[in-house]
């Protein structure tokens, strides 16, 4: 049954740190049925409330953080997690349902827009909704719409000076071919440049500490080290991916993608989750996350044991030792794409296998009949790989 509408909830925000408070504004009907319209109220603590306490988090506004200051104000899917305290009932903070298409947002995420400026955000905001043809400029010989949001590679080697993007305010996504000199100074005075593709850099150490990149895309050849930035969400690896490669930072909400020799990085001490590609990286696959065409789980489960999220892409690919996946403690989140079992029969010749945690989602795309079975074989509850739509390989 939904919950009524004016339900306050605290929620504990691990990333945050603190306790966060939401109320129900809305019952979806129609496209989201099944949803309630949910608005992060500005109120945060790291204690939970107290009995007594809902009239003075009431009486905050819904939190306002974005680059056009519009409410924190979403669709989210209904029933609520388990997690969530009940705080009491309210009048709603906003009568006005979110927009259809807003099915959710990164709380982290806004609340950091609030370390943005407003004249970054004024100005970010006016870009992005800049839609006059007339309304273009000319940087390196190419002309531009100043609401421009992506800058290849080869556009942004073309520019004598980094300097020159001041001029697209609007700028999230940009990619270098070439040794970009400055580049990571030039990213900490850009916040709202969220995605970053480097490739044929020449750098041996690669700083995105002070940055508030979320994904970046590196050609590990020849890097030694890599230095996350706070904000940052993925980091994936290509080229040749040297065996004690460091990553140093904090990888708690990180997920690691590459091909198998990510597994001899050496930290970050947690991550989040792995994405394991396993097409030829042209790199020697001896003590790597297995040999030929096999990804070896249990060395992915020896390395990374405490990941929420695992998904693997075949070439297609065949999983060594899927037993291991009970190795996974934590794990919440599985994927598996163009895959097969080496071992499947190991798994369903035993009476009871060990037993994966409780998965949340399972998406098995291209997986034959056997490994699915195997992987039921191994789950608590299989509610999630009966709802997962797979195709067989």
């Amino acid at each position: 049954m939904t919950p009524p509408v004016g339900n306050v909830y605290a929620t504990l925000s691990p990333r945050l740190g603190v306790y966060l408070a939401l109320q129900i504004t809305a019952s979806g009907t129609g496209d989201n049925a099944g949803r309630v319209a949910l608005a992060l109220l500005d109120w945060q603590d790291p204690e939970l409330p107290a009995t007594g306490t809902l009239d003075t988090i009431h009486m905050q506004p819904p939190l306002v953080a974005s680059a056009w200051e519009s409410p924190t104000h979403w669709w989210a899917p209904f029933p609520l997690p388990e997690s969530w305290i009940p705080l009491g009932h309210a009048e709603p903070v906003i009568t006005v349902p979110p927009p259809p298409a807003v099915l959710g947002w990164d709380v982290w995420e806004r609340s950091d827009w609030m370390n943005v400026t407003r004249e970054q955000k004024r100005s970010f905001s006016v870009s992005r909704m800049d839609d006059d043809p007339a309304a273009v400029l000319t940087l390196a010989g190419t002309a531009l719409p100043i609401s421009t949001e992506r800058m290849t590679a080869e556009q942004v080697g073309a520019l004598s000076d980094l300097a020159e993007l001041d001029r697209l305010p609007g700028l999230t996504a940009l990619a270098a071919n070439t040794p970009a000199l400055g580049l990571p100074q030039y990213l900490r005075e850009r916040p709202f440049i969220r995605q970053v593709t480097l490739h044929n850099h020449s750098l041996t150490r690669v700083d995105m500490r002070d940055t508030r990149i979320f994904t970046l895309t590196l050609d590990a050849t020849g890097v030694t080290d890599i230095f996350l930035g706070e904000h940052q969400t993925v980091l994936v690896l290509t080229g040749r991916v040297q065996p004690g490669l460091r990553i140093h930072g904090d990888g708690t909400w990180l997920t690691l993608a590459g091909p198998r020799s990510i597994v001899g990085c050496i930290g970050p001490d947690s991550l989040g989750g792995v994405t394991i590609h396993a097409a030829a990286d042209g790199t020697p696959h001896h003590g790597t996350a297995g040999t030929d065409d096999t990804v070896d789980l249990a060395v992915i489960a020896r390395r990374f044991p405490g990941i929420t999220q695992l998904t693997v892409h075949g070439a297609p690919s065949r999983l060594g030792h899927l037993s291991a996946l009970a190795d996974f403690a934590s794990l919440r989140f599985l994927e598996l794409n163009a895959i097969s079992s080496a071992d499947t029969e190991t798994v369903l010749g035993q009476p009871r296998p060990a037993q994966l945690p409780p998965l949340e989602r399972v998406a098995l795309n291209r997986v034959e009949r056997d490994t699915i079975q195997a992987v039921a074989a191994l789950s608590q509850d299989t509610t999630a790989i009966r709802g997962s739509e797979f195709a067989e390989g």
